[in-house]
């Protein structure tokens, strides 16, 4: 299987502001149906391999502590606008690991 890698968008963004690292292959607690992966990877027109793909959620603003904005990701309260949402796929599931477990090294609830 070939794949080449593609950028949809370029940002920045700060480790304090992650929220959640969300892998797509569970399940959105954001999404009325239940729907697996995030707002972002839903709505987004680019297809992409479930097992290979996480989204930091990050805060928009910080006017509240991270874990604030976790309980409001995780019980599906307030806007979206809220937060933002960074996309990331592996080429490899042994990338995909790597990547997302350095990720959670960073992230101060995991």
């Amino acid at each position: 299987e070939h794949y080449e890698p593609r950028t949809g968008r370029k940002g920045s963004f700060r480790i304090a502001d992650v929220v959640v690292v969300h892998p797509s292959r569970h399940p959105d607690p954001r999404s009325e149906d239940g729907d697996h992966g995030s707002f972002s990877l839903r709505k987004s027109k680019s297809d992409y391999f479930e097992e290979r793909t996480f989204t930091l959620v990050c805060r928009s603003r910080a006017t509240a502590s991270l874990e604030e904005y976790e309980q409001k990701w995780y019980k599906n309260e307030g806007s979206e606008s809220q937060f933002r949402y960074l996309d990331f796929e592996a080429a490899t599931e042994g990338e995909y690991w790597l990547v997302f477990r350095g990720f959670l090294l960073f992230h101060p609830g995991s």
